[in-house]
């Protein structure tokens, strides 16, 4: 029996199916990609804002204030940056500690630093500050920095453990409720022994430097009679 061979129509026709099925393929990968780039994308970066926004709003509305004016553990102040143009671009304040540990309460077998140095440490207050600009060691490190110190002393400057909350953060400012109802940069805990009721947090991202994000945080425990924001 003769076998025949592919004849020239054939093959042309096969390339023209391959080439249809390849552009076809290659049509919904570019349609897949910029829908990524379009709608998941943004969507993805949003929900990362929130999760920033959270996690600040967790940390500010449980500032609290000692009302004695003797005491100089407890803070809540804002900083004023070299710049000179009236913004206040770090929080230092203190919150509750964090609850005891029970692998720490039930660890009966070493002293008290050594447990702190095994669960972390516990109890007493903490102290936090908030800024673009780290207070210790930077190295390479940039965005917002987060310090915290437990427990609490009475140096606002140092201390703790810091970490970058948010590596895209260019830059951040905070401004407070005053008794007036009014919002100003300046708030200094060491001159009137109350807390705001509400604080503004304005901040920058690198991809997006001409567009300011606000959002405004209620303290828990306010004790000045501003009106509410």
């Amino acid at each position: 029996m003769k076998r025949r061979g592919v004849t020239l129509l054939e093959l042309l026709v096969s390339s023209i199916l391959a080439a249809a099925i390849t552009s076809a393929l290659s049509m919904a990968f570019s349609v897949a990609a910029k829908h990524q780039q379009t709608y998941a994308r943004p969507r993805v970066e949003a929900e990362l804002r929130t999760y920033f926004e959270d996690r600040i709003r967790a940390l500010v509305s449980r500032a609290l204030l000692s009302p004695d004016d003797a005491d100089t553990v407890t803070v809540f102040r804002t900083d004023t940056d070299s710049q000179g143009d009236g913004a206040s671009d770090r929080l230092t304040f203190t919150i509750e500690g964090q609850r005891w540990n029970y692998g720490a309460m039930d660890d009966s077998s070493t002293d008290f630093e050594s447990r702190n140095e095994t669960w972390g440490p516990v109890g007493g207050l903490t102290e936090v500050s908030i800024g673009t600009t780290a207070q210790g060691e930077a190295g390479s490190r940039t965005g917002l920095f987060v310090r915290s110190q437990t427990p609490a002393d009475s140096d606002h400057e140092q201390g703790g453990y810091e970490q970058v909350l948010d590596d895209q953060v260019a830059s951040v400012s905070f401004e407070v409720l005053d008794e007036t109802g009014n919002w100003t940069a300046s708030w200094d805990s060491s001159t009137s022994r109350t807390l705001p009721t509400g604080v503004k947090v304005s901040y920058t991202l690198l991809d997006d430097p001409d567009t300011v994000r606000s959002f405004v945080v209620r303290l828990r425990n306010a004790t000045s009679q501003a009106v509410s924001p």
